[in-house]
């Protein structure tokens, strides 16, 4: 699983976890950060592609989360593989 903070133009990476979903259970950890009021938090498998940018995409990441994921998937999802793909929106202060 991939992490990723969209603010503005700047995408900053999170985290990135290997595996397979449900085939083996790591050991579960915590991630912590600060997020800017409005940022957007996409978390995405293999199944999309690490290449998608927010310059790329003008004026997506202001939309709704269920929008944002819904685009992502179909401008940079993988055809060969499956995707899941979760977007939320910090509070805009």
């Amino acid at each position: 699983i991939s992490a990723f903070v969209v603010g503005g133009e700047k995408r900053s990476t999170l985290l990135s976890l290997p595996g397979i979903v449900g085939h083996q259970m790591p050991a579960l950890r915590t991630f912590r950060t600060a997020l800017d009021p409005g940022a957007v938090l996409v978390l995405h498998s293999d199944g999309l592609s690490d290449r998608w940018s927010p310059t790329g995409l003008p004026g997506l990441f202001a939309r709704q989360p269920a929008l944002v994921a819904a685009q992502l998937l179909g401008q940079a999802g993988v055809r060969r593989d499956d995707a899941g793909v979760v977007v939320a929106r910090a509070a805009r202060g």
